[in-house]
């Protein structure tokens, strides 16, 4: 997975590569959901800061079912790693992922 993120003062655009499936994600940084198309899925999204963390919530439906998640994404202090972690509910059950993401 490649992420290429663009924060800019109202929004943040997240173009993203999952094996050949490219993706973009708008997060507008007020509050205000928009809704994103994540693999063929419709998904109402909202972002904020916690402190110097990005929470980012996506609700929807998977397989005609009820899906969630929350995205918290901080940045080392060197600025060349991101943690990701991620908590999923969906049909397949719930089930929490961190990853870490190098600066390239």
């Amino acid at each position: 997975m490649t992420d290429h993120i663009d924060q800019q003062k109202s929004e943040i655009i997240v173009n993203r590569d999952r094996a050949g499936e490219p993706v973009v994600i708008h997060l507008p940084l007020d509050g205000s959901e928009r809704t994103n198309e994540l693999r063929g899925n419709a998904m109402k999204t909202t972002a904020h800061w916690d402190g110097g963390t990005l929470v980012i919530d996506y609700r929807g439906q998977q397989r005609g079912r009820p899906a969630q998640s929350e995205e918290r994404w901080t940045v080392a202090p060197d600025g060349k790693t991101m943690k990701v972690i991620r908590q999923l509910s969906g049909p397949q059950g719930k089930m929490e992922q961190t990853l870490l993401m190098v600066k390239q």
